[in-house]
């Protein structure tokens, strides 16, 4: 009998320790790794014209599309109970792409295009349930390069800032040290906030909200 209890005792230790240890593993509360996203702008197609100082009109200029971003980058996570909250930094690059039209007879090519590169940061904070999460954030982009083959137009004047700002919203859940993300974000600029003809601002008034497609892993 006590060689029975004994056994028994510690057939019961070896549980508790065993449960113990996977409790300790299924608690793990902070991630560090890579990420990648992808992401396609919700823009609608818009036109803008440029008048002459006698208010002819001499330009139509019709944004069209967006390419995708692409962005890589890193992100941080921390688990408080069922409360998360996350940092990314990453670079995205993406270009705009216009339609133009000259009533000047200049000799302009047909389709122009921008391209953006920034580097953001996003904080996002929410609800974490059975490793589905639900979050809301500010995004900062900071401008790190720009070109635009619309210098061409001399009434172009371009004024891009070097800050712009965002707000998200995500979707993610968490499979092991994989971490899977919806997000929208919804932008604080228009698309074209930064093309001046002069010293008149173009009329573009589309955000470029995106929604995007984000997969990271943390060890």
């Amino acid at each position: 009998m006590k060689k029975l209890i004994f056994s028994i005792f510690m057939l019961s230790i070896l549980c508790i320790s065993a449960n113990a240890q996977g409790r300790f593993k299924k608690e793990k509360t902070f991630f560090f790794g890579p990420k990648i996203s992808v992401a396609y702008i919700t823009t609608p197609q818009e036109h803008s014209l440029i008048g002459n100082d006698n208010d002819y009109v001499v330009h139509d200029i019709m944004y069209s599309s967006s390419s995708p971003m692409y962005s890589g980058g890193l992100f941080m996570q921390k688990h408080a109970g069922f409360l998360f909250y996350q940092a990314n930094l990453s670079y995205s690059y993406f270009k705009t792409k216009y339609d133009v039209k000259s009533y000047d007879n200049r000799n302009f090519s047909p389709v122009m295009s921008e391209s953006f590169h920034y580097i953001d940061f996003n904080v996002v904070g929410g609800l974490l349930i059975n490793n589905f999460r639900i979050g809301v954030g500010p995004v900062v982009h900071v401008l790190g390069g720009y070109n635009s083959e619309l210098e061409v137009i001399p009434e172009y004047n371009n004024r891009i800032k070097s800050h712009t700002f965002g707000f998200t919203s995500s979707v993610g859940y968490n499979f092991k040290g994989l971490f899977i993300d919806l997000r929208y974000e919804n932008s604080f600029r228009s698309i074209g906030d930064h093309i001046y003809y002069g010293e008149r601002k173009s009329s573009f008034k589309g955000s470029p909200n995106n929604f995007s497609i984000n997969l990271g892993y943390g060890f």
